[in-house]
């Protein structure tokens, strides 16, 4: 199992970004959540088996995530035992 904080940067707020990274985390059956920062930014927290959490993350890195995205830090993070994946308001 593998747990991610991901730091999107980058015109990803207004666009439907958390909806789509809703929709892929559900499919690739992840759990965590994703939500907006005041500085415009996408935190994501991504839990799940090894591969599924590195497709998100190709996913993220590719052109079908929606806006633009300029930066993808990304963290090891403490698996909390999600239930589901998320947007947080």
């Amino acid at each position: 199992m593998a747990c991610k904080k991901v730091l999107i940067t980058g015109r990803v707020q207004g666009v439907g970004f958390r909806f789509r990274c809703l929709e892929k985390a559900k499919e690739f059956n992840l759990k965590g959540f994703v939500e907006n920062q005041i500085d415009r930014s996408v935190n994501l927290i991504i839990s799940g088996t090894d591969g599924k959490v590195e497709q998100m993350i190709h996913w993220l890195k590719s052109t079908h995530a929606p806006g633009h995205i300029d930066n993808i830090h990304i963290h090891e993070y403490p698996d909390d035992n999600f239930d589901e994946f998320k947007i947080n308001y």
